[in-house]
């Protein structure tokens, strides 16, 4: 009801990531951004056309294809940025979600407890019930 269902949706889709995140392994993604960077200074950024196809991280991938289309380094520093700005827009829309579900949950819990009062009271006159 607070959030529109699109957020809502990209909430849920995110649901199993929230829980148990992919485990990052920054030292392999330093690694290898210093192995395409030798690479591109021996044999040019023709070379990493490859390992743009092969790449899984879609910024690192969008990256190495802006390179081997021979964009400017600040150009594609920009559109980088923007990505990375949108995404984490994105990633805030889905959590608050959760954090909505966090302040409603209170409630419910209330709800549950004065609808269960309601039903033992009702039958008060009738203990044999």
């Amino acid at each position: 009801i607070q959030s529109p269902a699109s957020q809502f949706r990209l909430g849920m889709s995110l649901l199993p990531w929230v829980i148990k995140p992919p485990k990052l392994d920054f030292d392999r993604t330093i690694e290898r951004i210093t192995q395409w960077g030798h690479a591109a200074r021996l044999q040019g950024f023709l070379s990493l056309e490859s390992d743009a196809l092969n790449e899984e991280e879609p910024l690192l991938r969008r990256g190495l294809n802006l390179l081997v289309d021979g964009t400017e380094a600040k150009v594609l520093q920009d559109i980088l940025d923007a990505e990375l700005h949108l995404e984490k827009e994105r990633l805030l829309r889905a959590a608050k979600v959760f954090e909505a579900m966090g302040g409603y949950s209170p409630t419910i819990g209330i709800v549950g407890a004065v609808l269960g009062l309601i039903l033992a009271l009702s039958n008060i006159s009738n203990p044999d019930e």
